[in-house]
């Protein structure tokens, strides 16, 4: 699953600065190369750096590579899941 035409489709691609997919990197999260391949792509440091996930297993991983996490509800019948907050950080 390619999530680029997704997030084109829904008008925000254009705030996305890198990608990890795993089926280019050859690895899925939680493996710290999944998770800091985008951080030396756009040349920033994974301390300064928030990981929005839905999964408190694989995406918690961002922690241990440095990484702040925000996991967010992952079942979207509870309505709200919070990523609002994330899009107005992005301005």
């Amino acid at each position: 699953w390619d999530v680029r035409r997704d997030l084109e489709a829904a008008g925000v691609g254009d705030v996305v600065g890198a990608y990890a997919l795993s089926f280019q990197t050859g690895c899925e999260k939680p493996e710290p190369r999944m998770l800091l391949k985008p951080c030396a792509d756009l040349g920033v440091d994974p301390r300064r750096t928030l990981m929005v996930g839905d999964n408190p297993a694989r995406d918690g991983g961002a922690v241990a590579c440095g990484l702040r996490a925000l996991i967010l509800p992952s079942e979207p019948r509870t309505g709200e899941r919070g990523l609002e907050s994330v899009l107005r950080l992005l301005g």
